[in-house]
């Protein structure tokens, strides 16, 4: 008989000692000034636009021609724990390692599967709890003009 332990905490490698300085950015339809103490997510910042294009293609939005995103700018706690392994996918899903066993003061590391493809190898994301999180600059996007390619969300991606 297979654990199943043993499946689900296979990694994709050790995980970076330090973070990496383009791993710094949220999107959200909310604008925030803190974080909440349980699981965030934190990507680069075309991790992160790919994100807002995606949640506009797939209708996980009210209104896709009048939302509004808020791309956060974050600082990583440089002193938290980091988790020692990359995990090959999102830690919130429970593939990786059962949500019960995740500490939500430790940071993950993990192969994002999903945003940002087109970018560099590894396609690294971060996993952790607003309390190892610090505010740094929000820019706000409209999405007007999102199906022609003309929304301020889409202008700054093409930008990278």
């Amino acid at each position: 008989m297979i654990k199943l332990a043993n499946i689900l905490l296979e990694s994709e490698g050790p995980a970076p000692k330090k973070i990496p300085s383009e791993i710094c950015w949220h999107l959200s339809e909310e604008k925030r000034s803190t974080f909440p103490d349980y699981g965030f997510h934190i990507g680069t910042e075309l991790q992160s636009l790919d994100r807002g294009l995606q949640m506009l293609r797939d209708e996980m939005v009210d209104d896709p021609d009048n939302t509004v995103f808020y791309l956060h700018r974050v600082k990583i706690n440089p002193s938290a724990e980091i988790y020692p392994d990359i995990l090959f996918d999102d830690p919130e899903e429970g593939y990786t390692i059962p949500s019960d066993q995740i500490d939500k003061n430790k940071i993950y590391f993990y192969e994002n599967g999903h945003e940002g493809l087109d970018g560099p190898e590894p396609n690294l994301s971060i996993y952790t709890s607003g309390n190892n999180i610090k505010l740094v600059q929000i820019i706000k996007l409209d999405t007007r003009g999102w199906e022609d390619g003309e929304s301020e969300l889409d202008k700054k991606y093409k930008l990278l």
